[in-house]
C-alpha cells in the first residue's frame, strides 16, 4: 500500500500552557551555554519581525543573538513514515549565523541508529569549516541567509521566513526523528535560527 501523512507543528497546537517555561508536546531542548532554544513570541529586533504562524515559534533566542560557544539542540518527535510513502520534511525558518565559524543544521536519526547530519542535497546555503566545525572537512549549514556580517556586527537584510522542503521518500517504512542544531565559536554571535511550521 502507499500513503502520505501531514504532521506539521505550528507550535500553537501544543499542550504547553506557558511558552516562557515549556516546550511544545513531543519536543525537547538542551540547555548548553547561556542560551538555548526559546519558545514564544518574537520579542527583539535581532532577527525576523513576524511569526509565520502566529503567535508562537521556536528560536535560539527570541530576543537577541545566540550564545558564545553555543551548542543549541532542539529535538522533535518521532515520525513513523508509511511504507511506499512520499513524505517530506517541511519547515519555515529564518537564519543568521556567522559562517564559516558558526552554523545551523539538521540531524536525523533513523530507527534505532545514531544521529547524523541531514543533507538531502541543495538544502543548505553555506559551509562551516572553523570553530566547532574544524576537522569536519566543511559541513553544509544555514549561515548568513538573512543578514550580512562584518566582525562582531551583523545587519538584518530580510525579516521574512523561508519555506524549506526535503524529500524523505528514501526513509519510507522507517521511524525518523530530527533535531535542529546551532553551533558557534566563542567570539562573535549573530541573530540565530528561528523555526515554525515544522513537520512531515
Amino acid at each position: 500500500t502507499s500513503g502520505s501523512q501531514d504532521i506539521t507543528k505550528g507550535f500553537e497546537d501544543s499542550t504547553a500552557s506557558n511558552p516562557s517555561t515549556n516546550v511544545p508536546s513531543g519536543w525537547t531542548r538542551n540547555s548548553a551555554a547561556s542560551v538555548s532554544w526559546s519558545y514564544g513570541q518574537i520579542s527583539g529586533i535581532a532577527g525576523p519581525t513576524d511569526e509565520p504562524s502566529f503567535p508562537y515559534i521556536m528560536a535560539t533566542n527570541l530576543a537577541g543573538a545566540y550564545g558564545s560557544n553555543a551548542n543549541d539542540i532542539l529535538t522533535g518527535p518521532t515520525y513513523s513514515l508509511p511504507a511506499n510513502s512520499s513524505a517530506s520534511l517541511v519547515l519555515d525558518h529564518w537564519a543568521c549565523a556567522e559562517v564559516p565559524y558558526d552554523g545551523a543544521y539538521i540531524e536525523i536519526k533513523v530507527n534505532n541508529g545514531g544521529w547524523n547530519h541531514f543533507d538531502p542535497g541543495g538544502f543548505y546555503t553555506h559551509v562551516a569549516t572553523y570553530g566547532p566545525f574544524s576537522g569536519t572537512g566543511g559541513l553544509p549549514v544555514f549561515g548568513q541567509v538573512k543578514c550580512t556580517g562584518n566582525g562582531n556586527l551583523y545587519t538584518v537584510t530580510d525579516t521574512t521566513f523561508d519555506h524549506a522542503v526535503a524529500d524523505l521518500s528514501q526513509y519510507a517504512g522507517d521511524d525518523v526523528r530530527f533535531r535542529y542544531r546551532l553551533q558557534a565559536d566563542s567570539i562573535w554571535q549573530y541573530g540565530g535560527w528561528y523555526l515554525d511550521n515544522v513537520g512531515v
